[in-house]
């Protein structure tokens, strides 16, 4: 994944609520990333939590995971309340 990817974001094990977002920036050792989204997702809209309004209207989250042997592993924590969320990428 790198900095511009049109992704799918949902939370951990509920495949059915993907929504389709983007990656605004990615750490260089793939631990921490903002995803961006044009309008909230209705999964967002129902827990408690914090999201980042950029100027350019987007709303994004912020996540980080785990490594494993310095080798990013597991699911994306939203860092603000620690709930697992999936992240993939989508095939272009």
């Amino acid at each position: 994944m790198k900095t511009g990817d049109k992704v799918l974001v949902y939370p951990h094990g509920e495949e059915k609520l993907r929504w389709k977002a983007h990656v605004f920036i990615i750490s260089d050792n793939g631990r921490s990333i903002a995803i961006g989204f044009d309008h909230v997702p209705p999964f967002l809209k129902t827990r408690k939590g914090v999201l980042v309004h950029m100027t350019a209207g987007k709303i994004t989250m912020l996540l980080s995971r785990e490594a494993l042997d310095g080798v990013p592993w597991g699911p994306w924590i939203d860092i603000f309340h620690g709930g697992h969320f999936e992240i993939e990428e989508i095939a272009k």
